[in-house]
C-alpha cells in the first residue's frame, strides 16, 4: 500500500545518513542529535538547529520540502506553530514548552467522561466551563492539583 511504501522510502534515506527508526513504532526517528516522528507526510522533529538544519538538508536530497515552522527559544525562531491539530507553544516567560490538544478529542474524550461541553455549539470548551452530566458514575478527584496541572488548567482556561 501506498503509505507503507512511503515510509519504507524515507526511512531507507534517513538510514543512509545514520538516522534510526523505531523497533515498536517505525514512524519514531533517532540518531545524529534529531528525536522526531513521521505522521504521513509529516515529520516533526526536537534537535537543535545544526541537527534540524542537516536532517532538512539530507531530505532534500532525495525529496520536495516545504518546512512549515520552526519554533524554538532563539529570538529568530517562531514561537508557535499547530501540527496535527495541535499547538505547541513556547511560553518564554515561564521557559517551558506548551502542547495544546486537539479540540475536537478534547471534545470527544469530555463527553466520554460524561461532561457537558460549554460554550458554542461545536466548541470545545476548557475545564472551567464543563458541568457534570446527571448519573455519571465518575466522581472529579479530591485531592489538590499539583503546581503543573494548575498551570495546565490556567492555560487552557484562558482561552
Amino acid at each position: 500500500d501506498a503509505a507503507a511504501i512511503w515510509s519504507d522510502t524515507w526511512a531507507e534515506h534517513l538510514s543512509l545518513a545514520g538516522y534510526k527508526t523505531g523497533v515498536s513504532n517505525p514512524t519514531l526517528i533517532s540518531g545524529n542529535d534529531i528525536r522526531g516522528l513521521c505522521h504521513g507526510d509529516d515529520f516533526v522533529l526536537v534537535s537543535g538547529r545544526s541537527g534540524l538544519v542537516a536532517f532538512e538538508k539530507h531530505m532534500k536530497e532525495a525529496f520536495q520540502l516545504r518546512r512549515t515552522g520552526h519554533i524554538g527559544f532563539a529570538n529568530d525562531c517562531d514561537t508557535e506553530i499547530t501540527v496535527l491539530n495541535r499547538t505547541i507553544r513556547i511560553n518564554m516567560a515561564e521557559d517551558l514548552v506548551e502542547l495544546e490538544a486537539d479540540r475536537k478529542h478534547v471534545q470527544k474524550l469530555a463527553l466520554d467522561m460524561g461532561f457537558e461541553m460549554g460554550g458554542e455549539e461545536g466548541e470545545a470548551g476548557c475545564a472551567r466551563s464543563h458541568r457534570r452530566s446527571p448519573g455519571a458514575k465518575r466522581k472529579p478527584t479530591e485531592e489538590a492539583a499539583t503546581p503543573r496541572e494548575t498551570k495546565i488548567a490556567e492555560n487552557n482556561n484562558s482561552q
